[in-house]
């Protein structure tokens, strides 16, 4: 999930245009770059970053178990292009993105499997057609590449970005984000932000009226999960009119957005819900942080209308990132702890905390963004790992769950 400058800054969350040395949504990310016609770890490419993937089966090849896409950035200097890697069973390989712009960066994919084919997905995140504000990012492709399809802002609106995306079917997608109105005033620049979302039938998208709470200043959505064609939630945030942050959630359902309530966590000023998975219609779990000084990871479910924080393993100085949900009985949660990836499983009863193996000196610093499960045995985890005493050393990262452990898996730009 990627929270826009208005709201709240997630340092933890690494973005291509800081990576590139200037403000996520606000900056100046530099010249057009250059577009790759395959990804490779050529010594010139300084920072590799992944942010979201996809697990899916493959029906023609049952002997793939795990066929996994993911997608990111990578910049060499001021250039930043789109990234995707592909995986099978754990072995990965790379391929084209493309970019758009100065900046090209995807956040999230999904993807859905083919009876006779490898599967199919659809990207989204932001590009930079100009330096000046972002704009929604679409791609669709799979483990033969990607192609970037470029959208103007909505009526009205000189910003926009889509935050994540879930697939029901080749058909059904449903993309969520947020978009409004920036000018640059003395103080900075200042936004306007309402939450946006679009259903794609695999060829073209259609912008739906998204309800924000009573009295909201400003929203957005960040993460959404539709685990059927028609049952979608998606998890934001919103601005009260007393000026503080606090979440909230929307129930596609009757082929509309209703409004539904997320619990705060108490004792903490913000809650900030990341991302969400549904197992099926209406049952849900979502995840991310608390903050007041410090953060603190958290998880709520959402069963018979109405959200419950959940108990979880207790972690200082943490935050939840992804959820992945193969079934009503097995969730699995990745993000960070201090400076080290975290991972939590929920067998329908409890959460428990994974050990997640740390990255070898000098890349002391490592996260995991994304979490896709095939089943409770079958996850894999992407994010990167950073080398903090050094400005460019972020590289991709990814991690396998075979139902007793988490194991690093070989990317192929780390």
């Amino acid at each position: 999930m990627r929270m826009h400058p208005a709201f709240i800054a997630l340092p933890v969350l690494v973005s291509a245009a800081l990576i590139a040395g200037t403000p996520a949504l606000a900056g100046t990310p530099g010249r057009p770059g250059p577009q790759p016609a395959a990804v490779s770890p050529a010594s010139r490419v300084i920072d590799d970053v992944l942010n979201g993937d996809s697990c899916t089966t493959q029906p023609d090849n049952p002997a793939i178990t795990s066929a996994c896409i993911t997608v990111g950035f990578f910049a060499d200097g001021p250039f930043v292009s789109g990234l995707m890697e592909a995986s099978s069973n754990g072995t990965w390989g790379g391929n084209t993105f493309g970019g758009l712009g100065s900046v090209t960066d995807p956040f999230s994919v999904s993807c859905v499997p083919q009876p006779e084919n490898i599967p199919v997905c659809v990207a989204v995140g932001e590009h930079y057609k100009n330096p000046a504000y972002p704009q929604q990012l679409v791609a669709t492709g799979g483990a033969n590449g990607f192609s970037p399809v470029t959208f103007g802002d909505p009526k009205g609106d000189n910003w926009s970005v889509l935050n994540d995306v879930s697939c029901a079917s080749a058909t059904f997608c449903m993309m969520v984000g947020s978009d409004g109105k920036a000018r640059k005033t003395a103080h900075g620049v200042r936004y306007t932000t309402h939450a946006s979302a679009y259903r794609w039938n695999g060829s073209a998208r259609r912008q739906l009226k998204v309800p924000a709470p009573a009295h909201a200043k400003a929203s957005q959505l960040g993460g959404v999960s539709c685990p059927t064609a028609t049952s979608c939630m998606a998890v934001g945030i919103y601005t009260g009119p007393a000026g503080r942050t606090r979440p909230y959630s929307v129930l596609w359902t009757g082929g509309a957005w209703h409004l539904r309530t997320v619990r705060a966590i108490s004792g903490k000023a913000t809650t900030v819900p990341e991302a969400v998975s549904c197992s099926a219609a209406a049952t849900c779990t979502a995840v991310g942080e608390a903050v007041t000084k410090g953060r603190t990871a958290f998880a709520e479910r959402f069963a018979g209308g109405k959200w419950t924080v959940q108990h979880i393993a207790a972690e200082a100085r943490s935050g939840f990132f992804s959820v992945s949900c193969p079934s009503a009985t097995a969730c699995v949660a990745v993000g960070q702890r201090g400076t080290r990836s975290l991972a939590e499983a929920w067998n329908g009863t409890r959460w428990a905390a994974q050990a997640v193996p740390q990255t070898g000196a000098p890349r002391s610093t490592d996260a995991l963004q994304h979490v896709s499960c095939i089943t409770a045995a079958i996850c894999t985890a992407a994010g990167y790992q950073h080398n903090p005493q050094v400005r460019y050393a972020y590289r991709t990262l990814a991690a396998g769950w075979n139902g007793s452990r988490w194991a690093i898996q070989k990317t192929f730009n780390q």
